[in-house]
Parts: C-alpha cells; sequence; structure tokens
C-alpha cells in the first residue's frame, strides 16, 4: 500500500494548478467596465478588406482571403497563386480540390510557377465561387503530414 506521503506533493501541485486556472477564469469573467469616454464609443466595425481578382491572388500556406462576390462574377476565372514552397510544388502539375460549405466540390489541376512569386496557380471558375466559404486544398511532392496544403477563400 503507497504511503500518504508520496501522494501529498502530486495533490498539492493539482491543487495549486485548479486554483491558478480559477484565479485566470475569474479575472477574464471580472473584468471591470470601462467608464468615460471609453464606456460611451461605439464599437468600431471590423475593416474588410477585398482583394482584386483580375490578377492572381495570392494566399499564404494555411492562409484565408476574402473575395467580393460582385469581383468574382465580374470574370470568367478567378486565379488563385497558392504558397507552396519549391521542395513540396514539385515538377508537374498537381491535383487540387476546391470544397464549398455547402458540399459542392470541384477538382482541378494547379500549375508550378516560377520567379519571384513561387508557388502554384489555380484557375477557379467564377460561376463555382458563389457567395460563402470555400476549401482548397492541393496535394504536394512531398511526404509525411504535411503532404496537404490547405487554403480558404472567402466570398462575400
Amino acid at each position: 500500500m503507497p504511503s500518504l506521503d508520496r501522494r501529498r506533493p502530486i495533490g498539492i501541485a493539482i491543487g495549486v494548478g485548479l486554483v491558478i486556472a480559477l484565479l485566470a477564469l475569474g479575472a477574464a469573467l471580472f473584468r471591470p467596465t470601462p467608464t468615460g469616454e471609453d464606456a460611451r464609443a461605439p464599437a468600431r466595425p471590423i475593416a474588410r478588406e477585398f482583394l482584386r481578382v483580375d490578377a492572381p491572388v495570392p494566399i499564404s500556406a494555411g492562409g484565408r482571403v476574402a473575395l467580393a462576390a460582385g469581383a468574382v462574377q465580374a470574370v470568367d476565372a478567378v486565379p488563385f497563386l497558392l504558397a507552396v514552397e519549391p521542395a513540396a510544388r514539385g515538377d508537374g502539375a498537381r491535383d487540387a480540390l476546391v470544397v464549398s460549405v455547402d458540399g459542392r466540390r470541384l477538382e482541378a489541376r494547379t500549375a508550378a510557377v516560377d520567379g519571384a512569386a513561387q508557388g502554384v496557380r489555380l484557375d477557379v471558375d467564377a460561376d463555382f465561387l458563389q457567395p460563402g466559404r470555400y476549401l482548397i486544398q492541393i496535394d504536394t511532392a512531398g511526404d509525411g503530414p504535411l503532404a496537404i496544403r490547405r487554403y480558404v477563400v472567402e466570398v462575400e
């Protein structure tokens, strides 16, 4: 039978951890309310910056972009420049999948882009990009857990 003396340090550590967690929760929930001008100032709306679609729209690895629905519908296809390092990009075209939140799917192929803007280019039919969120997924030339790259597009 283990002695109580060996369990005591573990129990103390758990107790201290719980007290710290409760103090942090209390501090987050019971912040003082603003007074003076801070209390009267209206909340500022978050500014959304929409990207232009007449040139390739750059998206960083794991990144997100917002596009205006009117700008998307003004073109035949939206070109995306997806950031992929050269080793993962490979030499040829890569498979891509564009999925909407309502379940629509578009399978496509990317083209490697060289030069200052390295990555892959993916042209997506503008008729497919209705207002909503989309996930772009491409298979890379690499192996392992990072063999698939994902990008998020919002059309508003």
